[in-house]
């Protein structure tokens, strides 16, 4: 007993030569259709390419624009650095000089009056902390 009403009637069989041609019908489109997609393919990929680069390039001149300005910043720390060694040497020329008059000062009353009490109160009243 059927569900769906009576039995289909056989179908007498499609001849060798249709199913040939059938399949070389599906084959033929197939590789048509495969073709156009590799063409596709082929004028996308140097596009996609041309915007690899593009992104390269572009990071690179931010990498560049970045050490730019850390090469600038470096530059003005380095002249800074600069101004504040002149500025030392400067401050040890202004003092040595003034400690080179006590030395020679010290030296001058040692050779005058020969005697260490002079040199040390010499040396007291100009020692370190005084303004003498």
């Amino acid at each position: 007993m059927s569900v769906d009403g009576p039995a289909p009637k056989p179908t007498p069989g499609v001849p060798h030569s249709k199913v040939v041609r059938a399949a070389k019908l599906a084959l033929s489109s197939s590789a048509e259709v495969a073709l156009a997609l590799a063409g596709a393919e082929e004028t996308q990929i140097p596009s996609m390419l041309a915007v690899v680069i593009k992104l390269t390039l572009t990071k690179l001149e931010l990498k560049i624009l970045q050490f730019e300005e850390l090469e600038d910043i470096l530059e003005e720390e380095r002249r800074a650095l600069e101004a504040t060694r002149l500025a030392l040497v400067s401050e040890r020329v202004g003092l040595k000089r003034p400690l080179e008059g006590v030395h020679a000062e010290l030296a001058r009353l040692a050779n005058s009056t020969g005697s260490a009490s002079a040199v040390a109160t010499v040396a007291g009243r100009t020692g370190p902390g005084t303004t003498g």
